[in-house]
């Protein structure tokens, strides 16, 4: 139950976290657990950093990865952004293959929102720690089903409600599948 009742804090908390740019204007947003990449000449950085933001009257955090100049901060672009993980070990990793190719190290089953391909001739290749796409699979299916059964179930708890001799069972819970390890710790 405890973590089901996590994922549902984290899908209502960080929903708004789908349409980040980088336009931070309009919301008040906190940065913690950074991480610099330099890219191997030095004229990059890629930032793996935490930001939690207030965005009109409600919150959204996420681990982002922004990719800026080294000799112009303003001149940058986020190429990735993903839900915030349990753990600090399920964080991107950013490994230079060269001057202008990078490889994004990110958990297997971490939900992420936006990534990037390129930016002003970098290429950024996306990896996944653990890499199991029929796990992907059954996070995607596992999620949709806790989604139908939230539904369902407030459907059952209306009913009930309404009629006090309704007396078809609680729906069922989802039972999450087992998964391997998706860790990103060492990588890098």
């Amino acid at each position: 139950m405890r973590r089901f009742a996590s994922i549902l804090v984290l899908t209502l908390v960080c929903a708004p976290m789908v349409g980040w740019t980088q336009d931070s204007s309009s919301r008040d947003c906190e940065h913690a657990g950074t991480k610099t990449y330099a890219s191997p000449d030095g004229r990059w950085i890629a930032t793996v950093q935490e930001e939690v933001c207030a965005i009109g009257n409600r919150t959204g955090a996420g681990i982002m990865v922004d990719l800026a100049l080294a000799s112009d901060a303003s001149h940058a672009k986020r190429v990735f952004n993903m839900r915030v993980p349990r753990s600090r070990d399920l964080w991107p990793r950013v490994i230079w293959k060269g001057p202008t190719t990078m490889e994004l190290w990110a958990p297997n089953r971490g939900e992420i929102m936006a990534q990037e391909s390129t930016f002003d001739g970098v290429q950024i290749q996306l990896k996944y720690c653990g890499d199991n796409a029929a796990e992907r699979a059954q996070v995607a299916e596992y999620q949709a089903a806790v989604r139908q059964w939230m539904k369902d179930t407030t459907e059952w708890a209306q009913k009930r409600k309404a009629d006090p001799a309704f007396s078809e069972p609680r729906p069922k819970r989802p039972v999450e599948p087992n998964y391997s390890s998706d860790s990103c710790a060492n990588v890098g």
